[in-house]
């Protein structure tokens, strides 16, 4: 009896210890939530690393990402309710909500913050298309795949009998796409400042920026290795092309380096006699010149 009895209340302890600590990591969860309500995104970052142990990976992860994107002027919804009410007639619309949103230092920590809902070896490039976003059982890792490839939001608006084998595999990189224009806004320069994010729309676009452009040489090398590399052409060429159904991701990549220089070869990219042809172009391409 006397061990039924000492069982009983080990068991009762163990009931009370586990609802306490539930109740100290809701209201935890709730102190975040409410500075995130006031808006005050430095003191909820600041708590959300206190408190990270209250947290699953995927769920901390997330708050911390979809936070600092915030801080950059990225908000969530504010995002989806651009992309809703994007003009339809202008082939362009998707690049310049896109663009004009992602220059803030914040972005690239919160789309890394993103980046990290996943693990290495099922990361965002295998898990945000179209076909393995419908098997995520994970809330959180499925709202960082409309972050991550936000091409994801158009798609999902239709039937999957309606999409092409393309849009169902598309996967559009957004932190390539922000580690490739964040690149050209610094080695682009207007007065001795950084391309901002309206002229880098009209570069993007092929439509003549109007003002004069200087080259910043020490940022060019970095930028031009960037074009180099076939998973940030595939990325620009997703932006670029994001309403062509058809064309493949190498065949969007291959037209977004046509546009760069136009005698490039985009399977030849890794060899070093074309670096010097490719820094060329973008030169070129930077300043709103033919290359």
């Amino acid at each position: 009896m006397r061990k039924f009895l000492y069982m009983l209340i080990v068991c009762l302890l163990a009931v009370f210890i586990a609802a306490c600590q539930e109740d100290k990591v809701l209201k935890q969860k709730n102190e975040i939530y409410q500075l995130l309500d006031e808006n005050k995104l430095d003191a909820a970052i600041a708590k959300l690393k206190a408190y990270k142990s209250a947290f699953a990976q995927d769920e901390y992860y997330y708050n911390l990402g979809t936070t600092y994107l915030q801080k950059a002027g990225f908000g969530v919804f504010d995002f989806a309710r651009d992309l809703l009410d994007m003009d339809k007639n202008d082939d362009n619309a998707f690049t310049k909500i896109l663009v004009k949103k992602m220059l803030k230092d914040e972005a690239k920590v919160g789309l890394d913050s993103l980046e990290s809902v996943f693990d290495k070896e099922n990361n965002s490039s295998t898990q945000c298309t179209y076909l393995s976003y419908k098997k995520l059982a994970s809330i959180y890792q499925q709202n960082a795949c409309l972050l991550i490839n936000p091409s994801l939001m158009i798609y999902l608006n239709k039937d999957e009998k309606d999409l092409s084998s393309n849009q169902k595999n598309t996967f559009m990189s957004l932190p390539k796409i922000l580690e490739f224009n964040k690149a050209i806004s610094k080695t682009g320069t207007i007065d001795g400042k950084p391309i901002g994010a309206d002229t880098l729309v009209d570069i993007i676009t092929k439509k003549d920026p109007n003002v004069k452009i200087e080259i910043d040489a020490k940022n060019l090398d970095a930028t031009t290795d960037l074009l180099t590399s076939k998973d940030t052409l595939r990325a620009m060429g997703q932006l670029r092309f994001v309403n062509d159904d058809e064309a493949s991701a190498d065949d969007k990549a291959k037209a977004f380096l046509k546009e760069v220089c136009e005698t490039c070869n985009y399977d030849n990219l890794d060899k070093p006699e074309y670096k010097a042809k490719v820094k060329k172009a973008l030169e070129s391409y930077i300043k709103g010149q033919k290359s």
